[in-house]
């Protein structure tokens, strides 16, 4: 968890932005379950919802948020929990998901390439965004080249942009 909020560090170091960010267990766990809901049929019979929608199920859908607000029950986030310590997560945070990004590469070459990819399409704002102005941070990598990002300000929290 440790390394990946790093690099969105550099990044805004190079340009000049102050604001600090943190990588938080929460949002990484955000992320996992987010990108599990899109990517895998594993919380589809417990959670039916409607296709396509940003809650799930999404398989065969396009919808590219699909599974976006998917968080699990308290009951079954347990065994996820434990390793941080941490309590229930309710709160949906922001996600973003991006694909085409290869998961057996070094994470230097990885996190250069989801910047390049937002930065390409959005310019420094739209998705490129969180990178530059959100105080935490959750990713999950998923074999199958996709990536989900979450970010998430504080109540209060000025943009840095």
């Amino acid at each position: 968890m440790e390394h990946s909020y790093h690099y969105p560090k550099h990044i805004r170091d190079l340009l000049g932005i102050a604001t600090p960010i943190t990588g938080t267990p929460e949002l990484f766990l955000q992320a996992r379950w987010s990108t599990e809901r899109k990517r895998t049929s594993a919380w589809d019979a417990s959670y039916p919802g409607t296709l396509d929608s940003s809650f799930g199920p999404c398989q065969d859908g396009t919808n590219a948020h699909c599974g976006a607000s998917f968080i699990p029950t308290c009951a079954d986030q347990a065994p996820y929990l434990t390793q941080y310590s941490i309590p229930c997560v309710s709160d949906s945070s922001f996600a973003e998901n991006l694909s085409s990004v290869d998961t057996d590469i070094p994470w230097s070459i990885k996190l250069v390439r989801v910047f390049n990819q937002f930065l390409k399409a959005d310019g420094l704002d739209g998705h490129t965004g969180p990178f530059l102005s959100r105080e935490t941070v959750g990713l999950s990598f998923y074999q199958d080249t996709a990536m989900n990002t979450r970010f998430k300000d504080p109540p209060g929290a000025k943009k840095a942009l």
